[in-house]
């Protein structure tokens, strides 16, 4: 007898039982740069030598990247976030009124990425023609009206317990989404990067990241969170017919219909509390010294030969992190872990929109399985994993790359209780 239903995949196909057409859209920060004879980046200066116009280049002079230890980070270069190696792109149209699936990576180096979508003013000039100075004011005129609804279906590459609706799709370093898109009228829509919610001092402006096209007749403005709705549980019949798949063509049908519910689908069991066996702090911080910084993980830069901790195989553990300064997407290899709870420094809950501590970047986490999660400062996160299969040596550490790269990493091992523990890995 059927016990699982397959991948979402099934459910993921339009009225003739066709695939749902796919993207994978990479967001990239590419931190070229004109260095001096110096080996600094070229620009206009104030008198605290911080960069104004950074990237100015001299004339005959190209951009470069050359590493990362003379860059003074994304939020005031004026660089722009590209998307599959392409600045500003227009994307292939979409079918008018058809549902999409975007893979959606942030890349970057250490920028956030909080995507959304918003109908173009056919009256716009075409963004090509607008100077890079001007394209706030052309942003804020022409992409206009409520920004699309989108339905994440994934975190990190696995699916989640329950379809979350968003009007924004928020990637820290080196996080996965999968959404699902719909274009509702012919045209074109702006697809921006929008900082506008988190950047009171407004050193990061909203930026265009691409133009996409809906083309063709289509369903219109018809109600698109019913539509998918009906789509999910009529593929779910369709691919789940037949009288021996009736038990779990039940229960994913149900679940569809109580909340968009994907739990029949999700790839790790939900841990108990009764299952941890041990507890775990990792506590990340930048530390200021009289010659250099230090980045640091439980009061420890790296060190390629050091085994920080020794995880016992087949057991479950909780970890509770946060950081002590500024915010981290901290990034665990091998195993993913399921959110338990996520509190600000008074411990209230900052996932629950009823809470007065509700903050947007954590909507929809709690519960979740993931492999990156950003700990804003004085956040307190918590989370599980199970030690299963694997045994041997990974890292975990920082996705901005160049708080990983300076030392906020951990070498950590896997090994079955009571055996014998390998020889530390050369390289990872």
């Amino acid at each position: 007898m059927m016990t699982t239903p397959g991948d979402i995949d099934i459910l993921l196909k339009d009225e003739r039982g066709r695939p749902f057409p796919e993207r994978v859209m990479l967001f990239q920060q590419v931190q070229y740069g004109c260095l001096n004879d110096k080996g600094i980046n070229e620009g206009v200066r104030d008198k605290e030598n911080e960069p104004v116009r950074p990237f100015t280049c001299s004339p005959g002079k190209t951009g470069v990247v050359e590493g990362f230890d003379n860059d003074w980070g994304w939020q005031k270069t004026g660089r722009f976030t590209g998307i599959n190696g392409k600045v500003q792109p227009r994307l292939a149209d979409a079918k008018t009124g058809a549902f999409e699936r975007w893979r959606l990576v942030n890349a970057g180096t250490g920028e956030s990425m909080r995507m959304r979508l918003r109908r173009l003013d056919p009256a716009a000039p075409p963004l090509r023609t607008v100077k890079a100075a001007d394209q706030g004011a052309w942003r804020e005129r022409y992409c206009t009206g409520q920004p699309l609804p989108m339905w994440q279906i994934a975190l990190d590459g696995l699916t989640r317990s329950a379809v979350h609706k968003v009007d924004e799709a928020v990637l820290f370093a080196g996080e996965r989404t999968d959404v699902i898109v719909r274009l509702p009228e012919a045209g074109l829509y702006c697809m921006v990067n929008d900082t506008s919610r988190n950047d009171a001092e407004k050193l990061n402006p909203s930026r265009m990241v691409a133009l996409v096209g809906a083309k063709g007749a289509g369903a219109g403005s018809s109600d698109s969170n019913e539509l998918f709705r009906a789509a999910m549980i009529s593929s779910a019949e369709d691919a789940l017919a037949g009288s021996e798949r009736a038990a779990i063509r039940e229960r994913v049908v149900s679940e569809l219909k109580d909340g968009l519910k994907l739990t029949a689908f999700t790839w790790h069991k939900p841990i108990p509390k009764t299952e941890v066996s041990a507890y775990r702090e990792v506590i990340l911080n930048i530390v200021d010294g009289p010659e250099e910084t230090a980045f640091r993980v439980n009061g420890l830069s790296y060190d390629h030969n050091r085994i920080d901790a020794v995880l016992p195989l087949g057991k479950v553990e909780e970890w509770r992190t946060t950081s002590l300064n500024v915010g981290h997407p901290l990034h665990i290899h091998v195993n993913p872990f399921q959110i338990v709870s996520i509190m600000d420094h008074e411990k209230r809950d900052m996932t629950d929109p009823a809470s007065p501590a509700f903050d947007p970047d954590y909507a929809g986490l709690k519960g979740e399985w993931k492999d990156t999660v950003f700990i804003k400062e004085n956040v307190r996160i918590a989370f599980r994993t199970r030690y299963e299969r694997f045994t041997g040596d990974f890292v975990i550490h920082c996705h901005i790359m160049f708080h990983g790269d300076h030392g906020m990493m951990q070498n950590l091992r896997i090994a079955a209780e009571g055996g014998a523990v390998p020889a530390p890995h050369k390289a990872h």
